[in-house]
């Protein structure tokens, strides 16, 4: 066994060796107690103190992390976006993936606001002034505003919000909303299309082709079943000569849409899954 070299005191990257913490790690190497220049105090082994694999309690490399993002960013501070004013990076925003920027609304009231969402113009005042703003259109307006203003804000949070979980199923792929629907007019754009196009409560935005972006000459209102039958993942099967979907057949046949998706994966053909009077295992595998 070599000498023990005594590293008490010596400084290595941010740590200050305190002394050997008397514990012994992967090959006897020896675990020093040591002291990070933010305070906080860890053992680490001797090895990586003298090769440099360990330089601090990990407050180095998130520094570092935050300095390369902030050299990325584009300095928002002082810049105008509707009725936004940029005020500086939030403090919670500092803590998330992307970076938020504290906006004060012409109002005075302080939000904040992801840079994506402020260059689109997704977001130009705060929602008290939008709410506002919508309901000063007409009665009419003010009457359905609540729910197909969710429609359209939950309509630009899947194209463009890359924090949720489904993103990746809309912008992720390059699915966007038109210009005629963004900005400060967006939304009394789509309320006149949704109002010309069929709009009633029970309907939801549908896109009729799946791959294309959301605008008046691609989206139809659709109930929830019909909607289903255009999902992108929609698996089609062939009974009594007809291509129809699992929920589409389901529907046609009196089954339970779980019932008829069992069957076929049992290993039924379509045919026999959608009779109940050949649902055995020893028929028409």
């Amino acid at each position: 066994m070599g000498t023990k070299i005594n590293l008490e005191g010596k400084k290595f990257g941010r740590w200050t060796v305190i002394k050997d913490s008397g514990k012994r790690g992967s090959g006897g190497s020896i675990m020093w107690e040591c002291r990070c220049n933010c305070g906080n105090i860890a053992l680490v082994k001797g090895s990586d103190l003298k090769n440099g694999a360990s330089k601090s309690c990990g407050c180095l490399q998130r520094e570092v992390a935050s300095k390369t993002l902030q050299d990325r960013m584009e300095d928002l501070t002082g810049k105008q976006f509707g009725e936004l004013t940029v005020l500086g990076i939030s403090e919670h925003g500092r803590k998330t993936r992307a970076i938020k920027w504290k906006c004060q609304c012409s109002c005075g009231e302080i939000i904040d606001v992801f840079a994506g969402n402020l260059r689109r113009g997704n977001s130009t005042r705060c929602r008290k002034c939008s709410y506002k703003v919508i309901g000063n259109k007409s009665t009419t307006l003010r009457k359905h505003n609540m729910r197909l203003y969710g429609i359209w804000s939950g309509m630009k949070t899947r194209c463009y919000d890359e924090n949720i979980d489904y993103f990746d199923r809309y912008g992720g792929r390059g699915i966007k909303v038109c210009d005629e629907w963004l900005g400060d007019n967006g939304f009394e754009n789509f309320y006149k299309w949704a109002m010309e196009s069929g709009y009633k409560n029970g309907l939801t935005i549908d896109r009729i082709n799946v791959d294309g972006n959301y605008s008046p000459d691609n989206c139809r209102w659709a109930t929830n079943k019909e909607q289903q039958n255009n999902r992108r993942d929609n698996v089609y099967i062939v009974v009594d000569g007809i291509e129809m979907t699992i929920a589409q057949a389901a529907e046609k046949y009196n089954i339970k849409y779980a019932t008829l998706r069992g069957r076929l994966k049992a290993g039924y053909s379509p045919d026999a899954a959608v009779r109940k009077k050949m649902w055995s295992k020893n028929e028409n595998k």
